[in-house]
């Protein structure tokens, strides 16, 4: 399986937030895990799987480290990602994807 591994930093934005300063979407959060793919994985294949696991919330101004490995299954790419508090590593949030070619 080829690796590789791809890195982002973000942050949450003020029309990101709610009163209680979390994000208001979970949605969000995949955003966040995709951004990191490449523009010629998306461009070329359509997700048809994922699973997201929350660990952790990020509130209004956290900065956000989002991670991911990309590999070949059998069936299409795959890919792992992650989403770290940048300055405390804590884990946020983590992911799994799988693609197929677009027809």
């Amino acid at each position: 399986m080829h690796v590789t591994h791809l890195e982002s930093a973000l942050d949450g934005t003020r029309y990101e937030a709610d009163r209680s300063r979390r994000p208001t979407a979970a949605v969000r959060y995949l955003d966040w895990a995709l951004g990191t793919l490449p523009d010629d994985l998306l461009d070329a294949h359509q997700c048809t799987e994922v699973v997201l696991q929350f660990r952790a919330e990020a509130t209004l101004g956290t900065p956000v480290r989002a991670t991911a490995q990309t590999g070949d299954a059998d069936d299409g790419p795959v890919a792992r990602h992650a989403l770290h508090h940048a300055d405390t590593d804590d884990l946020l949030a983590a992911a799994r994807t799988r693609w197929i070619p677009r027809s």
